[in-house]
């Protein structure tokens, strides 16, 4: 299970995401769709790790993703852009 528990970024004082939560239970396929700039890039780049939230946690199988070993996470998560 992934659970984005009150995520907030911002890029040079710009918020990008303010305080998002979602649960994504296993075996379910989640698809992000939205405007140009909403935030859904910046979403997946969190949940992969490649920055960090300003704000709240990632946690898959209830683990936090910062107490992760880089090379566990990556192994386990693929991105796929348009």
């Amino acid at each position: 299970m992934l659970e984005i528990k009150n995520i907030s970024k911002s890029f040079n004082g710009v918020k990008v995401l303010d305080q998002v939560s979602l649960t994504v239970n296993n075996n379910e396929i989640v698809c992000l769709m939205g405007k140009s700039g909403a935030g859904k890039t910046t979403l997946a780049n969190l949940i992969a790790r490649l920055y960090d939230a300003n704000d709240g946690n990632i946690f898959i199988d209830g683990i936090n993703i910062k107490d992760m070993p880089f090379d566990v996470l990556r192994k386990n998560i693929a991105l796929v852009s348009q």
